[in-house]
């Protein structure tokens, strides 16, 4: 048995945050990548449980399936994110669609997402369409990962927008293959010592 080091706090301060309600309360202009490859740029009128209301410029509103978003960011860094963003055609072609039932979808355990942040191990993300992101875990909530390209330019990925998260390596970081490996355990921060909530 033993502990992550500075998990069960990291948990209780941002595991249930609403990012969808702190950028509408900052009144940010953002810019989404929804399923389909479509853009928009909006600012969040209204976050509820399963839906957003994304206002344009003209103040029109329109509701969207938060299943529907895979990433967003201020809109400020809209040219600067266009080149890191690559695309896997093998993927894209296979044409996944947004998993509604969770027990479907890709998982990554806390236990692994927050060693990868503390100790700003690179990481690669592919989303279920082909989006792939190269950056470093910034902050993580139980719907979103926040990945950081440099300085102050991140963005928010949905978590239900996952097909895979690996290492620079390659090595698959993914609940179904840590459950066997533990790579937490290899982490600075890992603590053995008996039976100390290590958060999942």
């Amino acid at each position: 048995m033993g502990y992550l080091r500075g998990l069960t706090e990291y948990l209780k301060r941002n595991y249930d945050r609403d990012i969808f309600k702190e950028f509408k309360f900052k009144n940010t202009l953002l810019h989404f990548h929804l399923v389909g490859h479509q853009e928009l740029t909006r600012k969040i009128r209204k976050s509820v449980t399963f839906d957003v209301d994304l206002m344009d410029r003209n103040k029109q509103v329109q509701r969207y399936p938060k299943l529907h978003i895979k990433f967003y960011y201020p809109a400020k860094f809209q040219e600067a994110v266009k080149p890191l963003i690559d695309v896997n055609p093998d993927i894209v072609a296979k044409n996944i669609q947004p998993i509604r039932h969770i027990r479907e979808r890709y998982h990554i355990k806390n236990k692994t997402l927050y060693p990868l942040m503390m100790e700003r191990q690179a990481v690669v993300i592919t989303l279920l369409e082909g989006d792939v992101l190269r950056g470093f875990i910034d902050d993580f909530t139980r719907y979103e990962i926040f990945l950081k390209f440099h300085d102050d330019l991140r963005i928010v990925v949905l978590r239900h927008a996952i097909l895979r998260v690996e290492d620079f390596h390659g090595r698959n970081m993914l609940k179904d293959f840590q459950d066997e490996v533990k790579d937490w355990k290899k982490s600075s921060l890992w603590v053995e010592e008996e039976d100390k909530g290590d958060g999942e």
